[in-house]
């Protein structure tokens, strides 16, 4: 990574005013904050906006946390062409974004991009975003629950009232925020509370998946679904992070993140899917996402069990390594959490599915016995004269012939071509009840076994 050359403006300003660096908190899934950001550049001049300090890094662009001419914060990621090997990919990534961005304020689960601009004399280009809540003030969201829970890291309160020069003074709500600021995400409030009531993953889930389904009815994808991006804003879950965001089926590099990415790769609507399971997975177990499926460690009360039970049913089905068994949609991912939601049982409607699919399966083959009675009936008639001569003798020993080819094709396992022997035995033997029965019969059992 290049660094632009270090002077006054890598550390974090507000005013005139030098502010330390605050310490994030750290994440199961990304590396060191502090690490991190304490090798930030120095940002680019962002017209209307100043930036305060680094909140966010990633391969390709640095977040900040910038203010507008007046006051509002905001969240500004600057995207850098020198950290792309090739130009194609980082005109990728702001195609995405040019494409996102009047999506991203039609839903209230996407997080909403307000403005985007770009420098191609300095190689970057930006956008602004509304600002996630402040991970540092507690509230509901951040209680403690039942489980294995991850504390954030304890610091200092930034609005700490202190002793400067025998003076007792307090920073203001700008120092305050500019010196503690951390984005409230899905992942920090895991680290606070572990895992999560099945109620509130369900709820959760079912927000993140209508912004999905808006997402895809756009023909869009986001690639990178895992707890650090789906943010809070006023309270309520947005997806963010939505510089991999591109069009299903574009031709990219493998991306994402180890665990939360599908068997056969991101880039897909089911891939995008399998990645919400996950998220849900490590919410409501507290265990890693690599883990699954191993149920939680400690379930209390019968109606708790119930309740996981119900929302296992959904992630064995979400999370389906083969795509054709996961859900089909986002929208129908968030119509069964809402039957799970108003208490109605999911196993129990999965369980009638596939009862249902089965006797299909089974009318399917009756159906076409009948068909095929039907024909050989028809056919019969239009060749009644030429069979009119053949004695019941003759018509029974030509029908045991047919049979006993059926039988070989059968033995050998060819059950497809066995049919037209038993069907035509079947006509020869039109009117004898018994041995018309068994001929149908024979035909039923066959076809069931062969689809």
């Amino acid at each position: 990574m290049k660094n632009g050359p270090k002077d006054r403006n890598d550390e974090p300003c507000l005013g005139d005013q030098t502010l330390p660096r605050m310490t994030p908190p750290s994440s199961s899934h990304e590396p060191k904050r502090a690490q991190l950001f304490a090798d930030a550049r120095t940002p680019p001049t962002i017209p209307d906006y100043v930036t305060i300090r680094c909140i966010g890094q990633g391969s390709y662009g640095d977040v900040w946390l910038a203010r507008n001419v007046v006051g509002t914060h905001f969240a500004a990621k600057i995207v850098y062409r020198d950290r792309f090997e090739q130009e194609r990919p980082y005109e990728r990534e702001f195609s995405g974004i040019k494409n996102f961005e009047p999506i991203s304020r039609s839903h209230p689960g996407l997080m909403a991009i307000l403005h985007v601009g770009r420098n191609d004399a300095e190689r970057f280009f930006y956008y602004v975003m509304e600002l996630a809540d402040d991970a540092r003030k507690s509230g509901p969201a951040l209680e403690r629950t039942e489980g294995t829970p991850r504390d954030l890291p304890q610091v200092e309160p930034a609005s700490k009232a202190r002793m400067d020069d025998g003076q007792l003074k307090c920073p203001s709500p700008e120092q305050d925020l500019a010196r503690s600021y951390v984005p409230q995400t899905l992942a920090a409030v895991m680290q606070k509370r572990g895992s999560l009531p099945v109620s509130e993953c369900v709820q959760l889930g079912i927000v993140v998946a209508e912004a999905l389904e808006h997402l895809h009815q756009h023909g869009l994808v986001h690639r990178d679904i895992k707890p650090s991006n789906i943010i809070f804003v006023g309270g309520r879950p947005k997806l963010a992070d939505i510089g991999l965001v591109t069009t299903p089926g574009d031709d990219h590099s493998l991306v994402g993140t180890p665990g939360f990415i599908a068997p056969e790769g991101s880039g897909t609507v089911g891939a995008d899917l399998y990645g919400l399971g996950k998220v849900l997975y490590e919410l409501s177990t507290g265990k890693d996402r690599h883990r699954f499926p191993e149920p939680p460690s400690r379930i209390e009360g019968a109606g708790s069990r119930e309740e996981w039970a119900e929302l296992n049913e959904f992630l064995l089905r979400a999370c389906e390594n083969n795509p054709a068994r996961r859900y089909g949609s986002a929208k129908e991912m968030a119509s069964e959490l809402s039957l799970v939601a108003s208490g109605r049982s999911l196993r129990r409607l999965h369980k009638l599915e596939r009862r249902v699919k089965r006797l299909g399966r089974i009318g399917l083959a009756a159906a076409l016995v009948m068909a095929l009675g039907t024909v050989a009936l028809l056919y019969q008639q239009h060749q009644s004269r030429r069979y009119s001569d053949l004695s019941d003798q003759l018509r029974h020993e030509l029908s045991g012939s047919h049979v006993a080819n059926g039988v070989r094709l059968v033995d050998e396992g060819d059950l497809l071509s066995s049919l037209p022997w038993f069907v035509e035995a079947m006509r020869l033997d039109l009117g004898d009840t018994s041995r018309e029965l068994m001929h149908r019969r024979r035909c039923s059992v066959l076809m069931e076994n062969a689809w």
